[in-house]
């Protein structure tokens, strides 16, 4: 699959979906699918959890770093998952809770969930293309959300997204 080509929205995924059309799934759909997050972010190693995921090449995060269309289009993936987790990015481009997180939050904000593993993956995938500062946002905002929900999250998951982004 070329990645390249899919994030300047000029090609589908290896399940025939558009990035433009992904971006309108609804939060069930996000939800019950175990593949799409792999597409969406994609890193430069092996997924543990889908091993038809592909796979980022050197060459491939240059263009990702250095291409204006594709760092927009990375934007708005990023807005779309945040979505998914009752955040959003703000006018001044940090990670904020939606006014509805209180309520989304129920969806994935326990013990074990996946969408930890999901988190982590946004997370690093940020810093491999060159977007440290909105990775940094998403993890200072899972810090206040840690904060208020030490028990569902845990201390290891926040080792996790904590190795994802470098600290």
């Amino acid at each position: 699959m070329d990645y390249v080509s899919f994030y300047l929205l000029e090609s589908s995924d290896d399940h025939d979906r558009l990035l433009r059309d992904i971006w309108k799934y609804k939060r069930q759909v996000i939800e019950s699918s175990h593949n799409i997050i792999q597409r969406v972010f994609p890193l430069n190693v092996e997924s543990q959890h889908d091993r038809k995921a592909p796979i980022l090449s050197d060459q491939d995060i240059e263009t990702f770093k250095n291409n204006k269309d594709i760092q927009a289009n990375i934007i708005k993936s990023l807005s779309w998952f945040l979505w998914s987790l009752g955040l959003k990015l703000s006018e001044d481009g940090t990670v904020v809770k939606e006014s509805d997180f209180w309520l989304i939050k129920r969806s994935w904000l326990r013990l074990r969930n996946h969408n930890f593993l999901r988190i982590t993956r946004v997370l690093t995938f940020l810093c491999l293309v060159g977007m440290e500062d909105q990775a940094m946002s998403f993890y200072n905002c899972l810090v206040e959300i840690y904060k208020e929900s030490k028990f569902a999250i845990g201390e290891t998951t926040m080792q996790y997204w904590k190795d994802a982004i470098k600290l």
